[in-house]
């Protein structure tokens, strides 16, 4: 898995710089576009288990039910996912 340490060596910037670039804060056009590129080449995906450890903030909802084979429960759990 590429993280952004990788993308961070490849563009030759620092690591807060590529961290400011996925997160949208200023950064210089020219470092902006060096990391975007090495994004790009690399294929960094953002770990978005990793940045609700780091928030505290997983936007996860968890619906435990008894049996999911259930045309019931499994009725009610897509309910919730539209919902959401």
């Amino acid at each position: 898995m590429i993280t952004i340490k990788d993308v961070a060596l490849d563009a030759n910037v620092a690591v807060g710089t590529v961290s400011k670039v996925i997160n949208g804060q200023h950064v210089s056009e020219k470092n902006k576009k060096k990391v975007e590129d090495s994004i790009k080449k690399l294929g960094y995906q953002v770990n978005y288990y990793a940045r609700g450890l780091k928030t505290q903030r997983t936007y996860t909802v968890a619906a435990i039910v008894p049996e999911i084979l259930n045309p019931f429960f499994a009725s009610w759990v897509y309910y919730i996912e539209q919902a959401l």
